[in-house]
């Protein structure tokens, strides 16, 4: 018989002369210590185990063999005296190899080990948190659960498919081709370090949970959970079922290790001051394996990352707090931990805001930024969804497929509806809504976040029954009204004020605020009338209640998402010194304050509209004076460092003003039923967004956002073009600016007369002079480029090019500007002369460009899904509109920019000083264009990057939008407008979806001219007539 008392005796020796020097290390011990430590606990616990009789003999030696070794070899440095020599014949055996006859398993404690684990972690990801929320698809028993593998719907990045074909020749028809959304799998799949950014409920925690699912269903052998289901086809925007191939995943069943580093700030980190390591990310790994009873999984685990590679998920990065520099120790821990573990991937999620630090960006990691869901994924989700109801909630198959019809149609028909809809969190939240509300949904985001919290608080606070035998329900908890004796509605105005309170004081901007127990519990025992209820069994009953709080720890509650934190924070004070002090805290902290104070209006304006325009006129308070209309010709005298405006001062709180309550206004007003009185208010505001664009008061994710509220802003009274709004194609917008939208025909203005031999019957009269000579021109704003010499290219290609001089538009032709070209017949016989041949034969049918929805078609963007041979017909209708105006002389006339012209443009000439790189110098700067660091994911309104204009004062060539330039991609001196299909043609600038290096002067790609998407787009030069 072994004696099992004497090994535990030294076991327990050599474990506490083993603490004794942790003890001595503070907190900083090394990782193989740590291991000791948990050597000896592991063998400690199967010993007493079999000592006891509860594991058998031969079961002890096989789990023992493997943890003896290791205690054997490491304890010469803990203890004089080893296992060997006290265990008896049989652990000495072991140890030694003899006398013993067993046949062990390659590691078969391991392997258990690992399984366990896996299973454990399977059922912690496979259901999504948010079930709670129906409690019409719970039973009387317990929680009805959704299965995440039953609605999870395939995420998507902005990004290239494939990027770094800029050395092939083969890729000149080329990057575009390649611009989608791209598979947030297949980002994973690419990069071994990869930082994935979004917004709050953009899916980043449930893609995690997908992830660790997937691969751990995998190795286990599951029947759903696997890389199958991983790996699965993306949807399609439309409703066609079409053959699609899987998603990328090249690493097999990889061992997934899931980690909240929220909790490994709190439980993991040294103390403030003190030096992070990757040993300090392994020890919190290693804790919470001991926690779950998996201590024993450690020491294989890390041989595992060490040889084979595993994929650590580290989620939340912003819900780390910066006080006291814990985001650069995490930082720390997390770099280091990648350069330990090398074989590791490593996937960080962050909401994007919260990652615009330079200092903060992780070395070595790849960013991807989640887009929001497409119509397809929409359609997915929905559909999922009500299928999972059939066996969650017994709905017969054509009832759930129905509601699901009903639901895609209210999202599909209502714009707003559409962009919540968007967000994944609130795409969950509708559809349990929709069920809950039995087929309807509120159409504003505060509604719906209404909604939400008072389904999230009725679980909360709801009773909890079970059946009796007799089938009968019975009480188990009162709801916690009738537990404290009190109103609901106090209970709900005290959340309201916790809320506030924790927002208020989080120490960072990211993420849920802790709600101390003592703050909680306190306030309930203030609000309860009954005398028998004490502090600890309201503990114990809050521990058990899931909804609008969550236990986060000893002690600390939260809200379930920072939204509903923000919306909380607003209704309470929409109770206090509204709306003065909600105005005041957004202006002056706007980080922190952006969201509440927005929902505050829409949740005061619920009750009567003079709320929100009260709170719009205590958030934009204070006039600017407008920037006057900048005139044709005065874009090409503004040079480098010269601001439009300069002389008037600005105040960057007001700038916030004035953004919020552009925001606001477009949130919770109906722009089509102004008030006149309204009118100043909204004249005020237009004045600071276009402060904002023109000036860089505000970063660029905000001058852009300045740009969209803009474009949807009602015309300004002085370019009121109503009873033209109707023209079919014509797109308007409230951007006052120069360059950017439409202008009348001037009055009067006979037409130019035509060259000698034309007849007038050829040509047909300009848009909208029918009808008494009113109608409406693109508003062009030219910049001239000087004659003289220039450097084009770069490297051992780059050579002096000499040009005449040329004029060319400021910014990019707009969605306004092109809507004109569609309004007036462009598509049609009525200007059948301005498209070439092929352009005409490729149109066939079309009657506008390609729309993408969004912001892409705002009226201040630039027009995108355009083809060559679109542009070019635009160009050679705009020629004759201007001439016909008496614009342009006879002599000259529109066209695209040959590529020589537009490099010109972008670098300047050698009179500016030596050739650029960019068109600002020789760094990228997203500060100064729209590319993929700047992180807005879209096209931007034109002119929100003023820093970036060339030397001639040309803006937007370095990146929103790729331009078709006149030149053939395969022969650069051939600049004919003639030519097929098979003929590409020259895209200059870079767009948004791209780094830096594809916005650089001289980058040149090509595509066919029948080619058109989101990102391709073309300005306009103005040059003599060929002869």
């Amino acid at each position: 018989m072994t004696d099992f008392q004497a090994l535990l005796t030294k076991l327990h020796q050599n474990l506490a002369v083993l603490q004794e020097r942790e003890a001595k290390f503070g907190g900083q011990a090394p990782l193989e210590l740590l291991n000791q430590i948990n050597d000896h606990e592991t063998a400690i616990g199967l010993t007493e185990q079999a000592r006891q009789g509860r594991l058998a003999e031969s079961d002890w030696r096989e789990a023992m063999k493997p943890l003896l070794v290791a205690i054997e070899n490491r304890t010469g440095e803990a203890s004089s005296v080893t296992i060997g020599d006290v265990a008896g014949g049989i652990v000495g055996s072991i140890i030694a190899g003899r006398d013993v006859n067993i046949h062990l398993r390659a590691e078969p404690d391991s392997t258990a080990l690992r399984e366990a684990y896996l299973n454990r972690l399977l059922e912690r990801c496979r259901f999504l948190s948010l079930s709670g929320i129906d409690r019409r698809a719970a039973s009387v028993q317990s929680d009805a659960r959704l299965h995440l593998s039953a609605v999870y719907t395939a995420l998507l990045t902005y990004g290239l498919e494939e990027p770094g074909r800029e050395t092939a020749v083969a890729a000149s028809l080329g990057p575009t081709r390649e611009v989608r959304h791209t598979p947030a799998l297949a980002q994973l799949d690419r990069h071994p370090r990869l930082v994935l950014l979004g917004d709050p409920g953009s899916g980043k925690s449930t893609l995690v949970d997908f992830v660790s699912m997937c691969l751990a269903g995998e190795a286990l052998g599951h029947a759903q959970a696997n890389l199958a289901l991983l790996t699965a086809p993306l949807s399609d925007d439309d409703d066609a079922e079409k053959e699609a191939q899987p998603q990328p995943w090249r690493h097999g069943p990889l061992l997934p290790v899931p980690v909240i580093l929220r909790d490994f700030a709190a439980r993991g980190l040294p103390p403030p001051g003190q030096p992070a390591s990757a040993e300090h990310l392994w020890r919190f790994i290693a804790a919470e394996l001991k926690t779950a009873a998996l201590g024993a999984f450690a020491r294989p685990l890390a041989e595992t990352l060490h040889k084979q590679g595993g994929l650590l998920l580290l989620d939340g990065l912003d819900e780390v707090p910066e006080a006291d520099q814990r985001r650069a120790q995490l930082k720390a821990a997390v770099e280091d931990f990648a350069r330990t573990f090398t074989r590791c991937r490593i996937l960080v999620t962050s909401r994007t805001y919260a990652y615009q630090k330079q200092d903060w960006r992780l070395t070595g990691f790849a960013e991807a930024v989640l887009a929001p869901f497409s119509r397809g994924q929409i359609r997915r989700f929905v559909e999922g969804w009500y299928r999972h109801m059939v066996e969650l909630r017994g709905l017969h198959p054509d009832d759930a497929a129905g509601r699901a019809e009903q639901l895609k149609a209210a999202i599909f028909t209502s714009e707003r509806l559409s962009e919540l809809a968007a967000r994944p969190l609130l795409l969950t939240l509708m559809a349990s809504l929709h069920a809950w509300r039995g087929g309807t949904l509120p159409e504003k985001r505060e509604e719906l976040y209404a909604d939400t919290v008072d389904l999230l608080l009725d679980w909360w606070e709801s009773p909890k029954t079970v059946k009796n035998p007799a089938g009968q329900a019975v009480v188990l908890q009162p709801s916690l009204a009738e537990w404290l004796a009190v109103d609901r509605e106090r209970v709900r105005a005290l959340l309201n004020e916790l809320a506030y309170a924790a927002h208020a004081g989080q120490p960072d901007l990211a993420g849920t605020a802790d709600v101390a127990e003592d703050a909680l519990v306190g306030g309930l025992l203030r609000l309860s009338q009954n005398p028998d209820l004490k502090p600890a069994r309201l503990v114990e009953y809050l521990s058990q209640r899931a909804g609008l709080l969550l236990p986060r720890g000893l002690g600390v509650y939260t809200f379930p998402h920072r939204t509903f934190q923000e919306y909380l924070a607003a209704c309470h004070l929409t109770d206090a010194d509204f709306p003065d002090r909600v105005a005041d805290l957004a202006r002056t902290e706007p980080n922190r304050w952006r969201e509440v104070a927005l929902l505050a209006g829409a949740k005061a304006g619920r009750g009567s509209a003079f709320a929100v325009w009260a709170l719009i006129e205590a958030l934009c308070y204070r006039d600017l004076t407008p920037h006057p209309p900048l005139l044709k010709g005065e874009g090409e005298k503004k040079g480098e460092g010269e601001k439009k405006g300069e002389g008037e001062s600005f105040d960057q709180t007001d700038a916030w003003g004035g953004l919020l309550a552009g925001q606001l206004l477009l949130e919770t007003t109906n722009l089509s039923q102004l008030s006149p009185r309204h009118r100043p208010k909204i004249e005020r505001i237009r004045a600071w967004l276009v402060a904002i664009m023109e000036q860089a008061l505000l970063p660029a994710v905000e001058r852009a956002a300045a740009g969209n509220i803009l474009a949807q802003l009602p015309p300004p009274a002085e370019r009121d073009l109503s009873g033209l709004e109707d023209l079919a194609g014509l797109v308007i917008g409230g951007d006052p600016r120069g360059g950017v939208g439409l202008r009348p025909w001037p009055s009067p203005s006979p037409l130019t007369p035509l060259p000698e031999g034309e007849e007038d019957s050829h040509l047909p009269s300009p848009f909208g002079r029918g009808a008494g000579g009113e109608g409406l021109l693109p508003d062009i704003l030219w910049c001239d480029i000087p004659a003289g010499p220039f450097l084009m290219g770069e490297g051992d290609e780059q050579r002096q090019v000499d040009l005449p001089a040329f004029r060319i538009s400021r910014y990019p032709i707009t969605q306004a500007q092109y809507s004109a070209f569609v309004a007036d017949g462009g598509y049609t016989d009525r200007w059948r002369q301005c498209w070439t041949e092929e352009g005409w034969q490729n149109k066939g049918s079309r009657q506008e460009p390609r729309h993408f929805g969004g912001v892409f078609g705002l009226p201040n963007h630039p027009v995108v899904g355009v083809t060559w041979y679109e542009a070019a017909a635009f160009c050679r209708w705009l020629t004759f509109c201007l001439q016909s105006s008496g614009d342009l002389p006879l002599d000259q006339e529109i066209s695209l920019p040959t590529e020589r012209q537009w490099e010109k443009a972008a670098r300047g000439g050698l009179e500016k000083g030596a050739a650029r790189i960019y068109p600002w110098g020789d760094e990228p700067d997203p500060n100064r264009a729209n590319y993929d660091d700047a992180k807005i994911g879209a096209t931007s309104a034109v002119g929100c990057f003023p820093g970036g204009a060339s030397p001639d004062g040309v803006e937007d060539l370095a990146g929103n939008v790729w331009e078709w330039c006149r030149t053939r991609y395969r022969e650069p001196e051939n600049e004919t407008l003639e030519g097929g299909n098979d003929v590409p043609r020259v895209l200059r600038g870079g767009a948004f979806p791209y780094n830096g290096w594809y916005v650089r002067c001289a980058v040149r790609f090509g595509d066919n001219p029948d080619f058109r998407n989101f990102n391709i787009g073309f300005r306009v030069a103005w040059v003599a007539s060929p002869l």
